[in-house]
């Protein structure tokens, strides 16, 4: 069983599941295989309007068990500091970090994460932090190319034009629709006025 254990961490289709488990924490181990979850019930992903969107889009499709790692390597990473207990389908993660002091918090999850189609990934991220949550999909990316896929995994990386202060001004609460939202080219984007959010932290390796 330990065999196994260790196979599917390596291959990071497993994680240790470390929330919600209280006084059994000393005791009782729980693991997390997201391929065995079921289905989001939500039938459209709407992103609140203080959230900026980008969307990988994976020209040959996107490969079985690819968001799978990615939900292992996010939520099992203790650097990321994740807060409270992350959200779950077999297609979605929602999940919220700490935050340095003195920082604002937010209500509802600050990293959306979801398969939009067979060759989708769909990120929803707090407007503040997006440039941080997006460098931190594509590291994962990376990971999962190098250690396990190899050259014949490639993806490009689309971007929302946000503006904070037209999206400030929206109705509180309210969403949009994936349809709804402007995007632009990671690589054409930086000289857009619109797209300053996305390059506090520098991406790297888009299109490889």
């Amino acid at each position: 069983f330990q065999f196994f254990l260790d196979f599917m961490r390596q291959t990071m289709l497993l994680s240790d599941w470390r929330f919600g488990v209280g006084k059994n924490a000393s005791s009782v181990k729980y693991y997390l295989i997201p391929s065995m979850l079921g289905k989001s019930k939500e039938d459209n992903f709407l992103c609140p309007y203080d959230c900026a969107v980008a969307l990988f889009e994976f020209p040959i499709g996107l490969p079985i068990g690819v968001f799978e790692r990615l939900v292992c390597v996010l939520i099992s990473n203790d650097s990321l500091n994740v807060n409270g207990e992350p959200i779950l389908s077999c297609d979605s993660l929602a999940v919220s970090f700490l935050h340095d002091p003195g920082t604002s918090e937010t209500e509802g999850p600050d990293l959306k994460l979801y398969q939009e189609a067979s060759d989708r990934l769909v990120l929803y991220a707090r407007a503040a932090h997006a440039s941080k949550y997006l460098n931190i999909i594509n590291a994962m990316l990376f990971k999962i190319k190098a250690e396990l896929l190899g050259e014949m995994f490639a993806y490009s990386v689309q971007v929302e034009k946000y503006n904070p202060v037209e999206n400030g001004m929206k109705v509180e609460n309210s969403k949009r629709q994936l349809n709804e939202i402007d995007l632009i080219d990671y690589e054409s984007a930086e000289s857009e006025e619109q797209c300053t959010i996305w390059f506090t932290h520098q991406l790297a390796g888009i299109n490889t």
